[in-house]
């Protein structure tokens, strides 16, 4: 290509790839396309060759192309290859806007963490100031900042994955590396022993730093990092072997590690590790659970979608089983909302196409309609689990009904009408737990559904309009057409997850201010919660006398071996299964949506009639056979958990 390779400020290239695309009549067109193919024989022959021909994108790839005269195979081969094609001429055309877009990034960190740094510093040398104020705004800060990037995380996973398989990994990637940049500037750049004073000064702060210093926040972060725990610390100590040969050392010469990394490594060693690997594995087998439990629904929806395409229902008949099997898939807690309203949206919005039915906005509408209904009718099932399974004195327990911070979720559901908090609560958590919480805190059922209403603005209708766009898309003949819709989809999609995200990130903000107001109300003993401290006093003895026994000196090697080989298990499968969720080239399971098809052939998007197919062979069986080793031990390990 004529665009020079830019490593400049990010003003630079925007200017001048606005400028390229503009002035010289490179906008994504199919000219452009064209001159994109002349630039790149090399990767068409690649690509495809049949010996004789090799890829063309006039007569293969194109809209007027005729492949009638290759054989079945050949045609799968050579819309395959020109899928392929399509992302490198994209990638290539788009790829200096990639660069503006991270470097915009970078320098938006960079800046946000040096003037926060710089206020730090100022603060702690003031005479007149310790700090602590502004300490305790940057620390609510950065929750927030983990909160909104967790939901984003959460949001790509569920709402885009279904959709936009492209969009959620860069969305899932970015988060990733943005919860690592904040913990890790939030560990090298605040003074801790302020973050202890700031503990006493209120039950907001002290409630956030109970949080973070807990053993699942720590289990979170160790399970995240996981390989590149070990990678840092020989990174670390090779970079302090440089020094000490450069007679560059700092801290003792005596000392493997950096004066950083001695730091990090001392604050380590006071860790309950027995207590935070345990619940490593118990959040690895869920986050695997969650990837395999979508994986599955997708392929379920797209062969019940197929079925029920064939059989060619009475189209207000079709509305009412799906209004049922949506009912059904969101009683099963593994399968997230947002899967069943793109279910209502393809079927629906499919068959309202066809001849003789109502068209494809009453498509959307019937498909809007059977999934709210659905789903208000679900809260109620789902409140009732919560409230049978709430008189369980170890259930509330579980829950911490008699901690601040569930008080505190308790006080903002139980305002009437519709709280701004209380409406966030209800429409952005996962949709299984947030109804069943509901049930255990006793709520009112209708105050419940009324601040469950506005799902239907955020979630239902996107959600079902992408899922109608998307057989729209598939069945239109025009590229550019097909293209606006993919367009239009993406944007949607990304809607619902961005509203998605705020949501979370405003009701985590109310609950904070809600403890800081009223924190000292909020922990005040309550009669109807005796029976839970009484509990907690009863297992006091066992807590501590299991945290006693799982220290690593306490352990036989036999103990710590089995425990380190189950994380090993757990921590490798769900960094594979994770790695294979980012990246564009999978590994462990094959890219499927609800409107591809099982019968397909896998170079279209298919699973060759075999829905096990979508597991891609050998990794993905071996991350599933290596996980399924670590969970030997989860019953135990799960009851240990929940002790502690």
């Amino acid at each position: 290509m004529d665009v020079p390779h830019l490593r400049v400020p990010t003003p630079a290239p925007a200017k001048v790839w606005c400028a390229w695309v503009l002035y010289t009549d490179h906008g994504w067109s199919d000219e452009t396309k064209i001159w994109l193919t002349e630039q790149n024989d090399g990767v068409f022959n690649y690509l495809w060759h049949n010996g004789t021909t090799p890829l063309n994108y006039t007569i293969h790839c194109s809209t007027s192309r005729d492949l009638s005269w290759f054989s079945l195979s050949e045609q799968t081969s050579i819309k395959a290859a020109c899928t392929k094609a399509a992302n490198v001429w994209f990638l290539q055309w788009a790829g200096p806007f990639a660069m503006i877009l991270c470097y915009a990034v970078e320098a938006a960190f960079a800046f946000i963490f040096a003037q926060v740094s710089q206020k730090l510093v100022s603060a702690s040398s003031s005479p007149d100031d310790d700090g602590l104020p502004y300490l305790k705004q940057v620390l609510k800060g950065c929750v927030l900042m983990l909160v909104l990037v967790l939901a984003a995380m959460y949001a790509a996973a569920t709402y885009v994955s279904g959709s936009a398989v492209a969009l959620s990994s860069a969305v899932f990637c970015l988060g990733a590396l943005t919860m690592a940049a904040t913990l890790g500037w939030m560990y090298a750049e605040i003074d801790h022993a302020k973050l202890k004073r700031l503990a006493t000064e209120g039950h907001m702060a002290a409630n956030i730093l109970k949080i973070l210093k807990s053993d699942w926040v720590r289990a979170m972060a160790v399970g995240g990092l996981n390989v590149f725990i070990p990678l840092l610390a020989v990174l670390d100590m090779l970079r302090q072997s440089m020094r000490k040969l450069q007679g560059t050392v700092q801290g003792s010469p005596d000392d493997r590690f950096t004066p950083t990394g001695r730091k990090v490594a001392d604050e380590c060693s006071t860790w309950n590790w027995c207590g935070i690997l345990q619940k490593v594995i118990v959040l690895g087998e869920l986050f695997i659970a969650i990837i395999l439990g979508m994986k599955a629904t997708y392929v379920f929806f797209s062969w019940l979608n197929t079925a029920l395409y064939a059989a060619n229902i009475n189209f207000w008949v079709l509305t009412a089983l799906v209004f049922g099997l949506g009912l059904s898939m969101f009683m099963c807690p593994i399968v997230p909302g947002s899967a069943v309203y793109l279910f209502a949206g393809v079927v629906l919005g499919a068959q309202s196409q066809l001849a003789g039915r109502p068209g494809f906005g009453a498509g959307i509408a019937a498909g809007v309609v059977a999934s709210s209904i659905a789903k208000h009718i679900a809260c109620v099932g789902q409140y009732m689990i919560g409230y049978y399974a709430g008189k369980l004195v170890k259930v509330q327990q579980m829950v911490g009904v008699d901690q601040v911070p569930a008080r505190a979720t308790e006080k903002i559901l139980k305002t009437p009408g519709l709280g701004l908090g209380k409406v966030c609560i209800l429409i952005a958590g996962p949709d299984f737990p947030t109804s069943v919480l509901c049930g255990i805190l006793r709520l009112n059922i209708p105050q419940m559904l009324l601040g469950t209403t506005p799902i239907v603005l955020v979630s239902v209708i996107p959600q079902v309009t992408v899922g109608a766009l998307l057989t729209y898309q598939v069945e239109a003949d025009n590229e550019s057409s097909s293209n606006i819709q993919s367009l239009v989809s993406n944007a949607v999609t990304g809607f619902a997850a961005a509203i998605q995200a705020s949501a979370v990130l405003l009701f985590t903000w109310r609950i904070m201010k809600t403890v800081e107001q009223d924190g000292e109300e909020l922990a005040k003993p309550r009669k109807e919660h005796e029976a839970v401290a009484k509990l907690t006093a009863q297992e006091a003895a066992y807590t501590a006398a299991f945290k006693q026994v799982s220290h690593w000196q306490a352990m036989t090697c036999l103990q710590i071996s089995m425990l380190l080989l189950a994380v090993a298990c757990i921590v490798s499968s769900g960094f594979l299964i994770a790695a294979d969720f980012m990246i564009t080239e999978k590994f462990c399971f094959r890219n499927f949506a609800i409107t591809n098809k099982i019968t397909d052939p896998i170079d279209l998007g298919g699973l060759d009639g075999n829905a096990w197919n979508i597991v891609i062979v050998p990794v993905g069986w071996l991350a599933l056979a290596v996980a399924t080793l670590g969970v030997a031990r989860a019953p135990g390990i799960l009851q240990d958990c929940l002790r502690v």
